[in-house]
């Protein structure tokens, strides 16, 4: 099925597997960067299910790392991706990237010089 990393998957602690965790780490780290893959906005959510129930290992405290985790108010992966989905073909967008820009750059230096 998969051949990477000499037949076994990346370090648990490094893989995706939390919307929460990882916005935490890019807003507090400064050297934590993510992109999102055009699947995130597709009607196909089923890459962020562990449909296979594949071992993908345990992190440091010992959770299993399994399918992702959703924000809390996706009720299921096929609610978060017609959000998803919505949210970028509405006009919202063109406002969005310019909102969530100043609210990176401001968390980051702790001020805003917009």
């Amino acid at each position: 099925m998969l051949c990477l990393q000499n037949g076994k998957f990346d370090n648990a602690d490094r893989m995706f597997n939390s919307f929460a965790e990882t916005w935490k780490n890019c807003l507090e780290g400064a050297t934590d960067f993510k992109e999102l893959i055009p699947e995130f906005y597709g009607t196909n959510s089923s890459f962020i299910v562990n449909s296979l129930k594949l071992d993908l290992g345990k992190r440091q405290g010992g959770k299993t790392v399994d399918s992702v985790e959703l924000p809390p108010w996706a009720a299921g992966n096929y609610t978060f991706s017609n959000v998803q989905l919505s949210v970028i073909l509405s006009a919202i967008p063109d406002r969005f990237t310019h909102y969530i820009e100043i609210l990176i750059h401001t968390y980051k230096i702790g001020k805003c010089i917009y």
